[in-house]
């Protein structure tokens, strides 16, 4: 993570203080995966994550699907999470749902709502959830992210002309 999504996510993760909803977009896909598995790392016990945290592809669900995901409760834990990849591909019942559920919340879910590149950015999404826009690196922010994301994902040091090579 990083520039807007790191100043948005960051505060949450490190307190541990979610919002019910966020909203992926954006054309860095990379780094979209990589807030989604520090997300879910943080607001999800791993002891009961198989319990706890669904992901589904809009296209697979219905309303009915997703307002059963939405409304089932935590097990043993204060929250569980509901991942919705594609989002755009939601029908049109799911989508009723979807926004149907950003206007009430339940407390104990952690909503996370996945746009692929290249997909616009939609207002009711946007408006209901937390934005959160993962927009690529310029040329000149890769060494520096890349000597970054290796120590911090990796444990390993990238030198400065190493991470030159790598962009």
């Amino acid at each position: 993570m990083a520039d807007r999504a790191q100043k948005i996510l960051g505060p949450a993760l490190k307190a541990r203080q979610f919002a019910p909803a966020y909203y992926f977009h954006g054309d860095d896909d990379f780094r979209k995966e990589l807030a989604l598995k520090h997300l879910l790392d943080a607001a999800v016990d791993p002891a009961t994550r198989d319990f706890n945290c669904d992901v589904r592809r809009g296209a697979e669900l219905d309303a009915e699907a997703l307002g059963s995901l939405l409304g089932t409760p935590p097990m043993m834990a204060d929250r569980r999470a509901v991942v919705v990849r594609d989002v755009p591909a939601l029908r049109k019942d799911a989508r009723a749902a979807l926004e149907r559920a950003l206007r009430h919340p339940a407390p104990d879910v952690l909503l996370v709502l996945l746009a692929p590149a290249g997909a616009k950015p939609e207002k009711a999404l946007c408006d209901g959830a937390v934005e959160v826009p993962f927009e690529p690196l310029r040329e000149a922010e890769l060494p520096d992210w890349i000597t970054r994301w290796a120590r911090r994902e990796l444990g390993a040091t990238v030198t400065e002309p190493a991470a030159a090579l790598l962009a």
